[in-house]
């Protein structure tokens, strides 16, 4: 990751309308380091997440632990939609060199956020996770999306399965284009979970 080429790019071609100011933190992308590409990239697009973060963020350090590869071999990159709580705070507050804050200076939405996120990481990520602000990762989480990833070369993507705050029904076990129409359904929606 090279930082004065990102600012450069970001600068001369803004993907948001002019005027928008662009911030990023000191802390330096893992994969800026020469031989040390992580294996997982959580982006993190967050607006106003001031009470998930530190959920989501302590959680992700738990599965660091049961990592295969090591707990270096995740980084995390919060992108900031421009938030006006203090979501930049909780996020510095961390003293964690493998989390990084990306401060944009407007909401670029969900999308918007996950994009710039993935623009700051270049091309040195083996596997992007884009992960909501607003859940919490278990431990075992990427180790198994990773042992489905590496079990099988022709997959594309894995996705965890998704639980409601009640523990016990299901919210989503992945997602399905509809034949027909393409249209994306989550599957296994309200389920009690029998697993």
């Amino acid at each position: 990751f090279n930082l004065a080429k990102a600012e450069e790019l970001i600068y001369k071609n803004p993907p948001w309308k002019s005027g928008a100011g662009f911030l990023f933190q000191e802390k330096r992308f893992m994969n800026a380091l020469p031989g040390s590409t992580p294996y997982f990239s959580l982006i993190i697009p967050a607006y106003n997440e001031e009470t998930y973060l530190p959920v989501l963020l302590d959680s992700v350090a738990a599965a660091r632990a049961c990592h295969k590869g090591g707990p270096d071999d995740i980084e995390v990159v919060v992108v900031d939609n421009a938030s006006t709580d203090s979501s930049r705070e909780v996020v510095r507050g961390f003293s964690d060199d493998r989390i990084a804050l990306l401060a944009l200076g407007t909401n670029t939405g969900f999308a918007g956020g996950c994009n710039h996120g993935l623009a700051a990481l270049g091309d040195a990520v083996d596997v992007v996770a884009f992960v909501n602000p607003d859940v919490a990762v278990t431990p075992e989480c990427l180790a198994v999306a990773a042992d489905a990833l590496a079990s099988d070369p022709g997959l594309a993507g894995v996705a965890p399965r998704l639980m409601r705050a009640d523990g016990e029904t299901v919210d989503s076990v992945g997602q399905v284009l509809t034949p027909a129409t393409l249209e994306v359904r989550d599957r296994g929606v309200t389920f009690a979970d029998i697993l």
